[in-house]
């Protein structure tokens, strides 16, 4: 997740992983969510519970690397 991109359709099949992990346990019946994903995904301070969105994450690690390619001129790649 920190070299590629990952694509749209891994990250969409990891956060329905999550879902329902979160959500159902290891049950195999459906159940309702208690709060939507997006309010769960937000930031701890803003009344989430600080779920990481995968596609941020994985734009910010590419960026990362990016960074350090641009700017280490020195670093052994």
């Amino acid at each position: 997740m920190g070299v590629f991109m990952v694509p749209h359709g891994v990250i969409s099949r990891i956060d329905m992983i999550r879902r329902g992990f979160l959500w159902g346990g290891v049950s195999i019946q459906r159940k309702l969510a208690q709060v939507s994903w997006g309010v769960v995904r937000r930031p701890r301070h803003l009344g989430g519970l600080g779920v990481v969105d995968l596609r941020v994450q994985n734009l910010a690690f590419l960026s990362k690397w990016g960074w350090r390619y641009a700017t280490c001129f020195s670093s052994l790649w």
